[in-house]
């Protein structure tokens, strides 16, 4: 699938239905996605050769990027803004996807992460994130190791959140990721990581030269 330079505006809006109120493929049952976002994709492990570049993406009725189990994608160089839920770029049992280049200003009053509880709350609570990856298993493939997250500039109440169910298993959480050159200013929080170096075995999570905390090279806030 390949989505390059669209004006991707006001997706998957709810419309008022007489006799329904309002009615979206988030809430109409019509096979849509749970939160309307403007891209989804899904799968245990599939890879789809996704290329989704120099995208204008803004307004949706969910996250601009909602990725639910695929591999491997790539998202890079688009204009992400004004979408709502819990993320504007939301990785979630996706591995070996490329998230760089992206300006992301994503509301910071959206509420958390409603699908995945233990993907739900950062060190500073319940907020949404302008960049997100969540891992609660690692059944059918859903884990979420070997992106590379790299200079995206990325503002929401937390710029990026990596969060898991490690206090079931202590491998349960984002692993093997690479953080580039990211910048959060404007975020209410920089970057949150679930997984602490030497949580489990050589598994970290790998932050250079991020803007987490106001300066360069200040990394996350481990948690």
């Amino acid at each position: 699938m390949a989505a390059i330079g669209n004006q991707m505006l006001e997706s998957a809006q709810p419309t008022d239905v007489p006799g329904k109120g309002l009615v979206s493929c988030a809430t109409g049952g019509f096979g849509g996605v749970a939160e309307g976002a403007a891209i989804y994709s899904e799968g245990q492990g599939n890879n789809y050769g996704t290329r989704i570049e120099d995208n204008v993406i803004s307004g949706s009725f969910g996250p601009a990027l909602d990725i639910n189990g695929a591999w491997g994608g790539t998202f890079r160089k688009n204009v992400v803004s004004g979408n709502t839920g819990w993320a504007a770029v939301s990785l979630y049992g996706a591995s070996q996807w490329l998230i760089e280049d992206n300006q992301i200003n994503h509301p910071a009053n959206e509420p958390a992460q409603p699908y995945h509880p233990y993907c739900a709350t950062g060190p500073a609570g319940g907020n949404s994130a302008g960049i997100f990856l969540c891992q609660d298993k690692d059944a059918d493939n859903l884990v979420t190791n070997d992106n590379i997250i790299r200079n995206n500039q990325s503002a929401s109440f937390y710029g990026i959140l990596s969060v898991g169910a490690d206090e079931i298993q202590p491998y349960w959480a984002p692993r093997k990721n690479s953080f580039q050159n990211n910048n959060v200013f404007g975020s209410h929080f920089g970057c949150a990581d679930d997984f602490t170096p030497g949580q489990w075995f050589s598994d970290d999570n790998l932050w250079s030269g991020n803007n987490c905390a106001g300066t360069a090279n200040t990394g996350p806030t481990y948690f």
